[in-house]
């Protein structure tokens, strides 16, 4: 019963954990460019209301670091460049 109890508990742990990081994933590419930029391996696009998925841009650096460093590689700047003239359009 306990080994039971210890599974569920572990299942119900996990799904909220889970929950609240596609929460935080879904913010982080809607408002913070920079910081998609240089966290993910991928950046959606969505149109102006009603909201459709405009591009998706999947991030690739030659060596991926941390994000304080790969705000200075090359890459980083030639997709913020890209991505925001996506948002300007």
């Amino acid at each position: 019963l306990l080994y039971d109890l210890k599974i569920v508990l572990n299942l119900y742990f996990n799904s909220i954990l889970f929950h609240y990081i596609s929460i935080f994933l879904k913010v982080m590419l809607i408002f913070f460019l920079v910081e998609a930029i240089s966290m993910s391996d991928r950046v959606i696009v969505f149109s102006k209301r009603p909201a459709s998925i405009k591009n998706i841009y999947n991030i690739n650096y030659e060596q991926r670091k941390t994000p304080m460093e790969n705000r200075n590689s090359k890459e980083f700047n030639n997709y913020f460049n890209l991505i925001w003239r996506d948002l300007n359009e």
